[in-house]
């Protein structure tokens, strides 16, 4: 979620470059991590571009530094 939030509007979340750019585990991982996060609606997806679906709460992220 926080590569996510960092990108603001992210493209091909489940392709290499991504996955490396954030140090994630594996392309798998990333498919798994994404179905839950859509589920539990803190992200969504438009265009093939996947987003935090608050907008304050992306905001927050900023605000603390988390991304």
């Amino acid at each position: 979620m926080l590569a996510i939030a960092a990108e603001r509007r992210a493209k091909n979340i489940s392709g290499d470059k991504f996955v490396h750019k954030y140090r994630l585990p594996s392309t798998s991982s990333v498919v798994s991590a994404v179905k839950g996060l859509l589920e539990k609606d803190f992200i969504t997806q438009e265009d093939g571009e996947y987003f935090i679906y608050d907008h304050f709460f992306q905001l927050w992220l900023e605000k603390e530094r988390l991304i």
